[in-house]
C-alpha cells in the first residue's frame, strides 16, 4: 500500500494509488469495525472514506 503526501503551508494533499484504494474498499466491506476505525488503522483521515 503506497501513499504520498504533498505538504504546502496550511494544506495537506494526499494521493493514493489504485491498489491502495481497492484494498481499502475491500477491508471496509469485510470488516466488522466502523469505517472511521478502519481509516484510522490505515493512517488516513476518518472522513477520507
Amino acid at each position: 500500500m503506497e501513499k504520498s503526501e504533498v505538504n504546502m503551508p496550511g494544506v495537506r494533499i494526499m494521493s493514493v494509488n489504485n491498489a491502495f484504494t481497492l484494498k481499502t474498499v475491500q477491508l471496509v466491506g469485510e470488516s466488522t469495525h466502523p469505517v472511521a476505525q478502519v481509516a484510522r488503522d490505515l493512517g488516513i483521515p476518518d472522513n477520507a472514506l
